[in-house]
Protein backbone atom coordinates (compact mmCIF):
# COMPACT_ATOMS: atom_id res chain seq x y z
CA UNK A 1 0.00 0.00 0.00
CA UNK A 2 1.50 3.49 -0.96
CA UNK A 3 1.40 5.60 2.02
CA UNK A 4 0.81 9.14 1.96
CA UNK A 5 3.17 12.34 1.31
CA UNK A 6 3.28 13.93 4.39
CA UNK A 7 2.35 17.55 4.20
CA UNK A 8 3.70 19.43 7.27
CA UNK A 9 6.22 21.94 7.25
CA UNK A 10 8.61 21.06 10.10
CA UNK A 11 11.83 22.95 11.48
CA UNK A 12 14.56 21.02 13.84
CA UNK A 13 16.81 23.66 14.99
CA UNK A 14 20.02 22.49 16.28
CA UNK A 15 22.66 24.67 18.20
CA UNK A 16 26.31 23.90 17.10
CA UNK A 17 28.29 22.54 19.28
CA UNK A 18 26.45 24.26 22.22
CA UNK A 19 28.43 24.00 25.50
CA UNK A 20 31.68 24.90 23.44
CA UNK A 21 29.56 27.90 22.16
CA UNK A 22 29.02 29.08 25.27
CA UNK A 23 32.40 28.76 27.06
CA UNK A 24 33.90 30.73 23.85
CA UNK A 25 30.78 33.36 24.16
CA UNK A 26 31.50 33.70 27.74
CA UNK A 27 35.18 34.00 27.18
CA UNK A 28 36.06 35.91 24.03
CA UNK A 29 39.76 34.73 23.89
CA UNK A 30 38.55 30.77 23.20
CA UNK A 31 36.93 32.21 19.65
CA UNK A 32 38.16 30.45 16.71
CA UNK A 33 40.30 28.26 18.93
CA UNK A 34 40.70 24.26 19.56
CA UNK A 35 38.60 23.79 22.37
CA UNK A 36 36.61 21.73 24.16
CA UNK A 37 34.43 21.53 27.76
CA UNK A 38 35.07 18.99 30.28
CA UNK A 39 35.00 18.24 33.94
CA UNK A 40 38.63 18.77 34.87
CA UNK A 41 42.00 19.20 32.90
CA UNK A 42 43.46 15.72 34.17
CA UNK A 43 44.88 13.71 31.92
CA UNK A 44 41.69 11.03 31.98
CA UNK A 45 39.03 13.89 31.94
CA UNK A 46 36.56 12.96 29.06
CA UNK A 47 35.67 15.57 26.86
CA UNK A 48 32.02 16.55 26.36
CA UNK A 49 31.85 19.07 23.90
CA UNK A 50 34.70 20.49 21.56
CA UNK A 51 34.61 23.18 19.04
CA UNK A 52 34.72 22.89 15.26
CA UNK A 53 38.09 23.79 15.07
CA UNK A 54 38.68 20.75 17.50
CA UNK A 55 36.49 18.38 15.67
CA UNK A 56 38.12 19.25 12.23
CA UNK A 57 41.46 17.49 14.05
CA UNK A 58 39.27 14.21 14.96
CA UNK A 59 38.47 16.00 18.78
CA UNK A 60 35.42 15.18 20.01
CA UNK A 61 33.16 13.65 22.38
CA UNK A 62 34.64 10.99 24.57
CA UNK A 63 38.22 12.50 23.57
CA UNK A 64 40.34 12.26 26.49
CA UNK A 65 42.15 15.51 27.42
CA UNK A 66 45.28 13.73 26.80
CA UNK A 67 44.84 12.42 23.86
CA UNK A 68 43.32 16.16 22.60
CA UNK A 69 46.76 17.80 23.65
CA UNK A 70 48.79 14.89 21.88
CA UNK A 71 46.67 15.76 18.72
CA UNK A 72 46.74 19.87 19.46
CA UNK A 73 48.90 20.81 21.79
CA UNK A 74 47.05 24.20 21.74
CA UNK A 75 43.80 22.15 22.91
CA UNK A 76 42.23 24.19 25.78
CA UNK A 77 39.96 22.79 28.13
CA UNK A 78 36.58 24.70 29.93
CA UNK A 79 35.28 23.55 33.01
CA UNK A 80 31.39 22.34 32.76
CA UNK A 81 29.27 25.66 33.92
CA UNK A 82 25.76 23.99 33.86
CA UNK A 83 23.53 27.17 35.43
CA UNK A 84 25.33 28.85 32.15
CA UNK A 85 23.42 26.49 29.54
CA UNK A 86 20.62 26.01 31.18
CA UNK A 87 20.55 30.48 31.35
CA UNK A 88 21.18 29.83 27.51
CA UNK A 89 18.92 27.09 27.10
CA UNK A 90 15.69 29.18 28.35
CA UNK A 91 16.79 32.17 26.08
CA UNK A 92 16.82 29.79 23.09
CA UNK A 93 13.33 28.67 23.97
CA UNK A 94 12.14 31.90 24.74
CA UNK A 95 13.30 33.17 20.93
CA UNK A 96 11.82 29.76 18.82
CA UNK A 97 8.36 30.70 20.96
CA UNK A 98 8.80 33.95 19.16
CA UNK A 99 7.96 31.56 15.74
CA UNK A 100 5.38 29.22 16.62
CA UNK A 101 3.95 27.57 19.33
CA UNK A 102 3.77 24.34 18.19
CA UNK A 103 7.18 23.39 19.62
CA UNK A 104 9.00 20.10 20.37
CA UNK A 105 12.05 20.96 22.99
CA UNK A 106 14.59 17.68 21.89
CA UNK A 107 16.83 18.09 24.14
CA UNK A 108 18.88 21.28 25.98
CA UNK A 109 20.30 22.32 22.27
CA UNK A 110 17.65 20.81 19.99
CA UNK A 111 13.61 21.54 19.07
CA UNK A 112 11.24 20.90 16.54
CA UNK A 113 8.90 23.95 15.78
CA UNK A 114 6.00 22.96 13.36
CA UNK A 115 5.14 26.01 11.20
CA UNK A 116 2.64 24.28 8.67
CA UNK A 117 0.03 26.99 9.90
CA UNK A 118 2.65 29.46 8.96
CA UNK A 119 4.12 29.14 5.92
CA UNK A 120 1.91 29.11 2.51
CA UNK A 121 4.94 28.97 0.43
CA UNK A 122 8.50 27.25 0.87
CA UNK A 123 10.20 30.87 0.65
CA UNK A 124 8.16 31.58 4.01
CA UNK A 125 9.76 28.92 5.67
CA UNK A 126 13.30 30.06 4.31
CA UNK A 127 12.33 33.32 5.91
CA UNK A 128 11.39 32.66 9.06
CA UNK A 129 14.68 30.17 9.26
CA UNK A 130 16.83 33.33 8.41
CA UNK A 131 14.78 35.24 11.02
CA UNK A 132 15.54 32.64 14.05
CA UNK A 133 18.88 32.34 12.93
CA UNK A 134 19.49 36.17 13.53
CA UNK A 135 17.50 36.27 16.61
CA UNK A 136 19.34 33.55 18.20
CA UNK A 137 22.62 35.27 17.08
CA UNK A 138 21.29 38.71 18.32
CA UNK A 139 19.80 37.36 21.65
CA UNK A 140 22.55 35.07 22.46
CA UNK A 141 25.99 35.78 21.26
CA UNK A 142 27.69 36.22 18.66
CA UNK A 143 29.64 32.93 19.21
CA UNK A 144 26.09 31.05 19.04
CA UNK A 145 25.19 29.68 15.82
CA UNK A 146 22.37 27.04 14.75
CA UNK A 147 21.81 24.66 11.50
CA UNK A 148 18.16 24.51 10.94
CA UNK A 149 16.59 21.08 8.79
CA UNK A 150 13.15 22.62 6.66
CA UNK A 151 11.52 19.11 5.77
CA UNK A 152 7.92 17.58 5.82
CA UNK A 153 8.48 15.46 8.49
CA UNK A 154 10.80 15.20 12.29
CA UNK A 155 12.90 12.47 11.11
CA UNK A 156 13.76 14.64 7.24
CA UNK A 157 14.55 17.52 9.45
CA UNK A 158 16.63 16.33 12.03
CA UNK A 159 18.56 14.67 9.35
CA UNK A 160 18.54 18.00 7.33
CA UNK A 161 19.81 19.97 10.47
CA UNK A 162 23.04 17.95 10.15
CA UNK A 163 23.79 18.29 6.68
CA UNK A 164 24.92 21.82 6.98
CA UNK A 165 27.41 22.78 10.19
CA UNK A 166 27.83 24.41 11.23
CA UNK A 167 25.60 27.69 10.83
CA UNK A 168 23.86 26.28 7.85
CA UNK A 169 19.93 25.68 6.26
CA UNK A 170 19.09 22.65 4.59
CA UNK A 171 15.61 21.62 3.51
CA UNK A 172 14.46 18.29 2.17
CA UNK A 173 12.10 17.82 -0.05
CA UNK A 174 10.01 14.58 0.32
CA UNK A 175 10.29 13.81 -3.84
CA UNK A 176 14.74 14.42 -3.33
CA UNK A 177 14.61 13.15 0.30
CA UNK A 178 16.96 9.65 -0.82
CA UNK A 179 19.25 12.33 -2.10
CA UNK A 180 20.24 12.72 1.79
CA UNK A 181 19.22 9.44 3.18
CA UNK A 182 20.76 6.99 0.80
CA UNK A 183 24.26 7.57 1.53
CA UNK A 184 24.13 8.15 5.61
CA UNK A 185 26.12 5.22 7.51
CA UNK A 186 22.97 3.42 9.66
CA UNK A 187 24.38 4.46 12.78
CA UNK A 188 23.66 8.31 12.07
CA UNK A 189 19.70 8.18 11.31
CA UNK A 190 17.39 9.32 13.73
CA UNK A 191 15.45 6.77 16.01
CA UNK A 192 18.15 3.54 14.82
CA UNK A 193 19.63 2.10 17.73
CA UNK A 194 22.67 0.71 18.00
CA UNK A 195 21.34 -2.82 18.44
CA UNK A 196 20.26 -2.24 15.09
CA UNK A 197 23.10 -1.10 13.77
CA UNK A 198 25.84 -3.54 14.88
CA UNK A 199 22.98 -6.05 13.93
CA UNK A 200 23.23 -4.70 9.86
CA UNK A 201 26.78 -4.16 10.15
CA UNK A 202 27.46 -7.48 11.20
CA UNK A 203 25.61 -8.94 8.11
CA UNK A 204 27.56 -6.27 5.97
CA UNK A 205 25.16 -3.44 5.63
CA UNK A 206 26.29 -0.23 6.33
CA UNK A 207 24.51 2.90 4.48
CA UNK A 208 20.69 3.40 4.61
CA UNK A 209 20.71 3.06 0.50
CA UNK A 210 21.53 -0.58 1.23
CA UNK A 211 18.88 -1.50 3.88
CA UNK A 212 16.18 0.04 1.31
CA UNK A 213 17.71 -2.65 -1.44
CA UNK A 214 16.96 -5.48 0.54
CA UNK A 215 13.66 -7.60 -0.07
CA UNK A 216 11.42 -7.95 3.25
CA UNK A 217 12.47 -11.45 3.84
CA UNK A 218 16.30 -10.47 4.07
CA UNK A 219 15.48 -7.60 6.06
CA UNK A 220 12.90 -9.45 8.71
CA UNK A 221 15.45 -12.19 8.55
CA UNK A 222 18.44 -9.81 10.26
CA UNK A 223 16.40 -7.79 12.28
CA UNK A 224 13.10 -9.83 13.43
CA UNK A 225 10.06 -7.92 14.63
CA UNK A 226 11.56 -4.49 13.90
CA UNK A 227 12.11 -4.43 10.26
CA UNK A 228 8.43 -3.07 9.06
CA UNK A 229 9.83 0.16 11.25
CA UNK A 230 12.85 0.08 9.88
CA UNK A 231 11.55 -0.16 6.51
CA UNK A 232 9.30 2.90 7.33
CA UNK A 233 12.84 4.87 8.24
CA UNK A 234 14.23 4.43 5.70
CA UNK A 235 11.99 5.34 3.27
CA UNK A 236 11.70 8.89 4.67
CA UNK A 237 8.20 8.25 6.74
CA UNK A 238 8.00 9.42 10.31
CA UNK A 239 4.71 10.33 11.50
CA UNK A 240 5.09 11.83 15.24
CA UNK A 241 3.65 14.73 15.62
CA UNK A 242 5.36 17.93 16.94
CA UNK A 243 4.50 17.57 20.72
CA UNK A 244 4.98 20.42 23.36
CA UNK A 245 6.91 18.48 26.49
CA UNK A 246 3.41 19.12 28.50
CA UNK A 247 1.50 16.28 26.47
CA UNK A 248 4.80 13.77 25.93
CA UNK A 249 4.31 10.70 27.62
CA UNK A 250 5.56 9.66 30.93
CA UNK A 251 9.35 8.52 31.27
CA UNK A 252 9.56 4.87 30.63
CA UNK A 253 13.09 4.53 32.46
CA UNK A 254 15.68 7.04 34.05
CA UNK A 255 19.46 6.28 35.11
CA UNK A 256 21.96 8.33 36.32
CA UNK A 257 26.01 8.11 35.92
CA UNK A 258 28.69 8.94 37.35
CA UNK A 259 32.15 9.21 36.77
CA UNK A 260 35.20 9.38 39.13
CA UNK A 261 37.95 11.56 38.85
CA UNK A 262 40.10 8.91 39.64
CA UNK A 263 39.41 5.54 39.37
CA UNK A 264 38.66 3.58 42.84
CA UNK A 265 38.72 -0.17 44.28
CA UNK A 266 37.09 1.39 47.21
CA UNK A 267 33.65 -0.33 48.11
CA UNK A 268 32.93 2.09 51.01
CA UNK A 269 33.02 4.74 48.26
CA UNK A 270 31.04 2.66 45.27
CA UNK A 271 28.49 2.45 48.08
CA UNK A 272 28.26 6.55 48.74
CA UNK A 273 28.07 6.60 45.35
CA UNK A 274 25.20 4.17 44.87
CA UNK A 275 23.04 6.00 47.92
CA UNK A 276 23.66 9.68 46.06
CA UNK A 277 22.54 8.31 42.68
CA UNK A 278 19.10 6.50 44.13
CA UNK A 279 18.65 9.96 46.24
CA UNK A 280 18.68 11.49 42.54
CA UNK A 281 16.67 8.87 40.63
CA UNK A 282 13.89 8.83 43.68
CA UNK A 283 13.86 13.02 43.17
CA UNK A 284 13.02 12.56 39.63
CA UNK A 285 10.54 9.74 40.09
CA UNK A 286 8.69 12.55 42.80
CA UNK A 287 8.42 15.15 40.77
CA UNK A 288 7.27 13.25 38.04
CA UNK A 289 4.52 11.15 40.31
CA UNK A 290 6.02 7.99 39.07
CA UNK A 291 7.54 5.01 41.18
CA UNK A 292 9.49 1.97 40.22
CA UNK A 293 9.48 -1.43 41.43
CA UNK A 294 12.80 -2.74 39.25
CA UNK A 295 16.30 -1.34 38.25
CA UNK A 296 19.91 -2.20 37.61
CA UNK A 297 23.52 -1.07 39.02
CA UNK A 298 26.28 -1.08 36.70
CA UNK A 299 29.82 -0.26 36.42
CA UNK A 300 32.96 0.23 33.78
CA UNK A 301 36.60 -0.51 34.38
CA UNK A 302 39.13 2.64 34.65
CA UNK A 303 40.83 0.67 31.16
CA UNK A 304 37.66 0.85 29.24
CA UNK A 305 39.82 2.74 26.96
CA UNK A 306 37.04 4.76 25.71
CA UNK A 307 34.55 7.42 27.49
CA UNK A 308 31.45 6.44 25.56
CA UNK A 309 27.87 5.15 26.42
CA UNK A 310 27.97 3.16 23.08
CA UNK A 311 31.67 1.56 23.46
CA UNK A 312 32.84 1.10 27.19
CA UNK A 313 32.36 -2.49 28.91
CA UNK A 314 29.33 -2.43 31.52
CA UNK A 315 28.72 -5.04 34.07
CA UNK A 316 26.79 -5.25 36.83
CA UNK A 317 23.75 -6.65 37.63
CA UNK A 318 19.62 -5.95 37.50
CA UNK A 319 17.67 -5.56 41.11
CA UNK A 320 13.96 -6.17 42.02
CA UNK A 321 12.53 -3.74 44.92
CA UNK A 322 9.22 -5.57 45.58
CA UNK A 323 7.36 -2.77 45.35
CA UNK A 324 5.95 0.28 43.69
CA UNK A 325 8.44 3.13 45.40
CA UNK A 326 9.98 6.60 45.05
CA UNK A 327 12.80 6.13 48.02
CA UNK A 328 16.13 6.51 47.24
CA UNK A 329 16.49 4.26 50.40
CA UNK A 330 15.11 1.62 49.11
CA UNK A 331 16.86 1.74 45.84
CA UNK A 332 20.00 1.82 47.13
CA UNK A 333 19.10 -0.96 49.51
CA UNK A 334 18.44 -2.88 46.54
CA UNK A 335 22.06 -1.73 44.57
CA UNK A 336 23.97 -2.24 48.32
CA UNK A 337 24.44 -6.33 47.91
CA UNK A 338 25.45 -6.12 44.19
CA UNK A 339 28.21 -3.82 45.27
CA UNK A 340 28.78 -6.13 47.96
CA UNK A 341 29.18 -9.27 46.03
CA UNK A 342 30.95 -7.99 42.96
CA UNK A 343 34.36 -8.99 42.55
CA UNK A 344 36.84 -5.94 41.59
CA UNK A 345 39.74 -7.40 39.22
CA UNK A 346 40.30 -3.48 38.68
CA UNK A 347 39.94 0.07 39.52
CA UNK A 348 36.05 1.14 38.26
CA UNK A 349 35.70 4.65 36.31
CA UNK A 350 32.04 4.54 36.62
CA UNK A 351 28.75 3.78 38.00
CA UNK A 352 25.43 3.93 36.46
CA UNK A 353 22.16 3.54 38.48
CA UNK A 354 19.12 3.07 36.55
CA UNK A 355 15.56 2.07 37.01
CA UNK A 356 12.98 0.79 34.50
CA UNK A 357 9.22 -0.01 33.97
CA UNK A 358 8.25 3.62 35.83
CA UNK A 359 4.60 3.64 36.06
CA UNK A 360 1.85 6.08 37.47
CA UNK A 361 -0.32 4.52 40.08
CA UNK A 362 -3.95 4.77 39.89
CA UNK A 363 -4.22 5.23 43.96
CA UNK A 364 -1.34 7.95 44.26
CA UNK A 365 -4.05 11.20 43.93
CA UNK A 366 -5.94 8.79 46.57
CA UNK A 367 -3.33 8.17 49.23
CA UNK A 368 -3.02 10.25 52.04
CA UNK A 369 0.28 11.58 52.58
CA UNK A 370 2.46 9.68 55.42
CA UNK A 371 4.98 11.25 57.31
CA UNK A 372 7.71 9.88 55.52
CA UNK A 373 6.51 11.39 52.35
CA UNK A 374 5.51 14.60 53.58
CA UNK A 375 9.50 14.88 55.16
CA UNK A 376 10.52 13.57 51.28
CA UNK A 377 8.21 16.17 50.03
CA UNK A 378 9.77 19.46 52.29
CA UNK A 379 13.60 18.17 51.77
CA UNK A 380 12.72 17.93 48.02
CA UNK A 381 11.65 21.85 47.94
CA UNK A 382 14.48 22.82 50.02
CA UNK A 383 17.04 21.50 47.88
CA UNK A 384 14.98 22.61 44.99
CA UNK A 385 14.85 26.28 46.09
CA UNK A 386 18.85 26.05 47.33
CA UNK A 387 20.62 23.73 44.75
CA UNK A 388 20.68 19.90 45.26
CA UNK A 389 21.65 17.91 48.56
CA UNK A 390 21.47 21.01 50.30
CA UNK A 391 20.13 18.76 53.01
CA UNK A 392 21.68 15.50 52.69
CA UNK A 393 22.10 12.65 54.63
CA UNK A 394 25.22 11.31 56.30
CA UNK A 395 26.35 8.66 54.47
CA UNK A 396 26.23 10.88 50.99
CA UNK A 397 28.55 13.39 53.18
CA UNK A 398 31.86 11.96 52.82
CA UNK A 399 31.68 11.99 48.91
CA UNK A 400 29.85 14.92 48.43
CA UNK A 401 33.21 16.78 50.39
CA UNK A 402 35.57 15.07 47.99
CA UNK A 403 33.62 16.27 45.19
CA UNK A 404 34.04 19.44 46.21
CA UNK A 405 37.61 19.30 46.93
CA UNK A 406 38.03 17.85 43.62
CA UNK A 407 35.75 20.63 41.94
CA UNK A 408 38.01 23.63 40.93
CA UNK A 409 36.40 27.05 41.67
CA UNK A 410 35.08 29.24 39.38
CA UNK A 411 32.96 32.31 39.05
CA UNK A 412 29.41 32.30 37.93
CA UNK A 413 30.10 33.65 34.49
CA UNK A 414 26.28 34.13 33.23
CA UNK A 415 26.66 37.42 32.89
CA UNK A 416 29.00 37.31 29.65
CA UNK A 417 26.26 35.38 27.55
CA UNK A 418 25.42 38.37 25.67
CA UNK A 419 28.66 39.90 25.07
CA UNK A 420 28.93 41.13 20.78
Amino acid sequence: MQLPEPRRTILHIDLNSFFATAEQQANPFLRGKSMGVGMRDYAGSAILAASYPAKWQGIGLSTRYNVAKSIDPDFELASMDPVKYYDLHNRFIAILQQFSPQIEIYSIDEAFLDITNLTKSRRDAWEISFEAKHQITRQMGAAITCSIGIAPNKLLAKIASDHDKPDGITEIKWEERFEYLDPLPIQDVWGIGRNISYKMNKAGIHTIRQIRELSDDALYAIIKGYYSRLRLLVDGYNFEPVTSNRERKPAQSMQHAHTLHNATSSKAELHSLAKKMSERLAIRLRRHSQRSSKGFISFAYANMGKYDWNFAHWFGSNFALGELTDSGEKIYRACAPIIDETELKQKIRRITVGLFDLSIPDQLILEKPSKESSLKSAIDEINDRFGSFKIRTADILHQYAKETELSSAKHNMRFHACLP
